[in-house]
């Protein structure tokens, strides 16, 4: 008789190679995680400022490289890029919110090429403890409507 395996994940993980890096994977690994859904790190927090839409792109470069990687030890990494849904209030320290709202969704279409690619499973538009998560949501859910629409 055949043993199913059963994939053992961690739901939401970021993986910094500033920090523990793939240590981090390893240690998942070592008590039994078989996949992780992996999530980019915010902008900041990598060291970019964000000013035109092309700066999200060393943000997913790096989380497409890292995914590989963590694939490469043995653990499966589901790449669900995005921009961080702090983001919004982290532009606006510098920023109007209109343009940082445009630079979000030139972030969130960039994302998509991931997907587009196969590197990533989908993109990620935020957590709902965040109290910008509800002007994040909207965002993302106007650029759906807007494309089924074909606009």
């Amino acid at each position: 008789m055949a043993t199913t395996v059963i994939p053992i994940t961690d739901n939401h993980m970021h993986v910094d190679p500033r920090g523990r890096g793939l240590l981090a994977v390893k240690y998942i690994q070592n008590a039994g995680g078989t996949h992780i859904i992996f999530i980019p790190k915010s902008t900041w927090a990598i060291g970019v400022t964000v000013s035109n839409p092309g700066d999200y792109i060393a943000v997913f470069d790096e989380t497409v490289e890292l995914a590989r990687r963590i694939n490469e030890i043995g653990v499966g990494a589901y790449l669900v890029p995005g921009v961080y849904p702090a983001e919004i209030s982290k532009l606006t320290e510098y920023m109007e919110l209109d343009r940082a709202v445009e630079l979000v969704k030139s972030g969130l279409e960039l994302a998509t090429r991931s997907v587009k690619k196969g590197t990533a499973v989908g993109i990620k538009t935020g957590r709902q403890n965040l109290g910008t998560t509800i002007v994040f949501s909207k965002l993302c859910y106007i650029m759906q409507k807007n494309r089924w629409e074909g606009r």
